[in-house]
């Protein structure tokens, strides 16, 4: 009963949803990394939130999983996400601006890292609902500073 509430509450305030699929070739560099490549696959959900007098800002939430050697097992991303609204044209710009958790589940490592997240890229919507969009993350993780350049490439649907 609770879960439907919420559920009906959060349908009333969300618009504009997506849900994209991306792959990527992440360079990993930092003071105690050496530079070296992993490939990232991933999950996207994006959509508008709260009142229209608001503006609806959009938030992102990324989850990545990387493979390779890597000590990072999985990121998990929540950002602001700036873009000029879908009717207005096909090539849409953006930039996002977020926080990012990551951690690893690998024996004998365990351990969590904070960081801040920035992406910019376009939009490419092919048809109604149907997008792609190139994009370059950067992320960095961590006291020691390690920087995650990412590369990406997302397919998705706007419901």
């Amino acid at each position: 009963m609770i879960f439907a509430l919420i559920t009906s509450a959060l349908h009333a305030q969300i618009s504009d949803p997506e849900i994209s699929g991306t792959i990527g070739r992440t360079q990993v560099t930092g003071d105690d990394v050496r530079k070296h490549y992993v490939t990232s696959l991933g999950v996207s959900f994006k959509a508008r939130l709260g009142e229209p007098k608001l503006g609806k800002p959009q938030v992102k939430v990324d989850y990545e999983l990387f493979n390779g050697s890597f000590w990072m097992d999985y990121a998990l991303t929540g950002s602001w996400f700036i873009q000029s609204e879908r009717e207005r044209k096909r090539f849409r710009p953006f930039f996002q601006l977020g926080a990012t958790y990551g951690a690893t589940v690998s024996p004998p490592d365990d351990f969590k890292l904070f960081g801040v997240s920035l992406g910019t890229g376009f939009t490419n919507v092919i048809r109604d609902g149907l997008f792609v969009r190139p994009e370059l993350r950067f992320k960095v993780l961590g006291r020691s500073a390690t920087v995650l350049l990412q590369p990406a490439f997302s397919i998705g649907w706007q419901f």
